[in-house]
């Protein structure tokens, strides 16, 4: 559920950065980089990992696709 918060946040954050950007006369992209530097300063209550745990306790960017992508490679080798 925090995922869903989340997301919608970040679409109202690019949506108020849209209206932003038309309003003063700021690069579009320029004004979504100020957004997302603010966005850690909102009292919402909740904390985003840039680096999530996977499963078996190894640190894994992406979310946990590179670790899963290697592990089945660690299996094999094994059973040599």
């Amino acid at each position: 559920m925090q995922t869903a918060h989340t997301v919608l946040i970040l679409l109202i954050l690019v949506g108020i950065s849209k209206l932003v950007a038309r309003v003063i006369p700021i690069p579009l992209p320029l004004v979504q980089i100020a957004a997302g530097l603010l966005w850690p300063a909102l009292p919402l209550g909740f904390h985003v990992e840039s680096a999530p745990k996977s499963s078996d306790g190894l640190q894994t960017s992406f979310g946990g696709l590179l670790g899963a992508s290697t592990r089945p490679a660690v299996k094999m080798m094994s059973r040599l």
